[in-house]
């Protein structure tokens, strides 16, 4: 038993004679979350949800039961549930990487790194909805960003239906009409990306409360001059396509994850053509040359110093084969 007056879960003591505890993670709503090693497992890492005493065992075995559902490389993994110590524990795979939020402070993030960590979300995120479920915490903390650039998804613990209503999750992320308890849709995921991203990038919601007649609203905040002078023509394009995905409105934003890449993809600068190089070798017409070959190897040919082997020909005769024009005629 634990010393009296100390914590069972705490950094150096043992769960249930398996899971050594060696950092603590965070904390929300529902649990504390932990890194541990799975001692049984030849000391593989794994995360340990310690749930809070107000959070039901039964929620938490809704959720594995869910999560078991989905079957993505982008999705971590629900493990196992144990009901002991009370009020009980949940497993689930750990994923080395630092959070969106943590990757973001690093110096040189920018527009492609979050444009490239935003397709990623996207991909999994319509795979989801794919399944019929919502995500329902997306959030700067729930994305984890390995050394390698992929992406990860964590924290299923609100995952539910698309339809159904959701209690919980994190209130600066959360579509309005979640909050309003309304039913879920693929909508309400892409709102809670499109506010991480803004969040993110601007340090600012993507909306602003106002008054109006009594009540209070919520508007879209457009991009204000010096954050477009921050972040340039292409940042201004990109960022307008997650702050459609944060309109108020579910109607106004895009819907479906697919439509959101489309957006991004149109939101690219447009690649400016090369010219090419004055010293480059000039481009030969084939034909020209099959035929340049043939009457070299000729007498006539070998005899002309102005033949189609001459510097001159070469110089006369190097163009396009498109704009090349064979005679008709037979020449004598």
């Amino acid at each position: 038993m634990a010393p009296e007056g100390k914590a069972v879960f705490e950094v150096g003591r043992t769960i249930s004679s398996r899971f050594e505890i060696l950092e603590k993670l965070g904390q929300g709503g529902a649990a504390t979350s932990w890194k541990v090693r799975d001692i049984y497992k030849e000391g593989s890492l794994k995360v340990l949800k310690q749930l809070h005493p107000d959070y039901p065992y039964e929620m938490a075995l809704k959720e594995i039961g869910r999560a078991s559902n989905l079957n993505h490389p982008g999705c971590s993994k629900a493990r196992e549930v144990q009901e002991e110590p009370a009020p009980g524990f949940l497993i689930s795979e750990f994923v080395p990487g630092v959070t969106l939020l943590e990757k973001s402070k690093e110096a040189g993030f920018g527009i492609r790194e979050a444009r490239a960590i935003a397709k990623q979300c996207l991909g999994i995120l319509s795979y989801i909805h794919q399944e019929n479920f919502v995500h329902g915490d997306i959030s700067p903390k729930n994305v984890i960003v390995g050394d390698d650039g992929k992406v990860t998804l964590i924290d299923f613990g609100l995952l539910a239906e698309i339809g159904k209503t959701l209690q919980g999750g994190t209130p600066a992320t959360l579509a309005p009409e979640v909050i309003a308890g309304k039913p879920l849709s693929a909508q309400s995921d892409l709102y809670s990306l499109g506010s991480t991203i803004v969040r993110i990038l601007l340090g600012r919601q993507p909306n602003q409360s106002v008054d109006s007649e009594g009540k209070t609203e919520l508007v879209p905040q457009e991009l204000t001059p010096t954050e477009i002078q921050q972040w340039g023509e292409e940042g201004e394009a990109f960022l307008n396509v997650f702050l459609k995905c944060a309109d108020p409105k579910p109607t106004n934003r895009y819907q479906s994850a697919q439509d959101v890449l489309s957006g991004i993809q149109k939101a690219l600068p447009t690649p400016v053509a090369k010219l090419p190089k004055k010293d480059s070798a000039p481009l030969v017409n084939p034909i020209v040359a099959s035929i340049r070959s043939l009457y070299t190897r000729s007498t006539a040919g070998a005899a002309n110093t102005l033949g189609l082997g001459s510097s001159f020909a070469s110089e006369t005769y190097a163009v396009s084969y498109t704009h090349l024009t064979l005679p008709t005629k037979r020449i004598v």
